[in-house]
């Protein structure tokens, strides 16, 4: 299972994303360490492949099938997705648990914090999010790093509003003086 080439990882990777292809997605994300070997931000081989597919059929027999290599495939309901960045608009950084879902169990949701660390880009931290390992110590993997592999254009439409409000964020914090609350 592992001592898998990048290149042999790619492949594995096309065959389940032409599979989920199959079940008409919205959108298909790479997120894990394979994505950020993709952008070269690491340089170990990955030990599972990790997918994000958003669309409403159900997948199971995907996700039951053995590629030769560890793999994960969460899904989310469009809606559900939808739902969660107009939430990032809409709300002050510091109600992170209003991001994420009705409660503020953030850590007992892994695949719902990284989808909105794909969401938010590299400053999720503005929002509150913060990476834990487990043990709770710190996490230094950058869980932002995602590529689009199918609905690029669906994707994009709903991260254009997130990067404004995380620049207007970014203003908003220059502004402040450290002796401000908030700051």
């Amino acid at each position: 299972m592992l001592g898998k080439s990048i290149k042999e990882l790619s492949s594995i990777e096309t065959k389940i994303v032409d599979d989920l292809k199959k079940y008409d997605p919205v959108c298909i994300l790479r997120v894990g360490s394979f994505a950020r070997v993709k952008e070269s931000l690491e340089r170990n081989k990955p030990n599972d492949l990790d997918l994000i597919y958003i669309g409403i059929e159900n997948i199971k027999s995907i996700q039951k099938k053995d590629y030769g290599f560890k793999k994960d495939i969460w899904c989310f309901k469009p809606r559900k997705v939808k739902k969660m960045a107009h939430r990032m608009v809409r709300h002050r950084p510091w109600v992170s648990g209003l991001i994420i879902g009705t409660r503020i169990k953030i850590a007992r949701h892994v695949r719902e914090k990284i989808l909105a660390c794909a969401l938010i880009g590299p400053d999720y931290y503005l929002f509150g999010l913060d990476q834990e390992e487990r043990g709770f110590r710190p996490d230094p993997r950058d869980y932002s790093v995602h590529q689009a592999l199918f609905g690029r254009k669906w994707w994009d439409s709903l991260r254009r509003p997130i990067t404004r409000r995380v620049a207007e964020l970014k203003e908003e914090i220059k502004r402040k003086k450290p002796s401000e609350p908030g700051y």
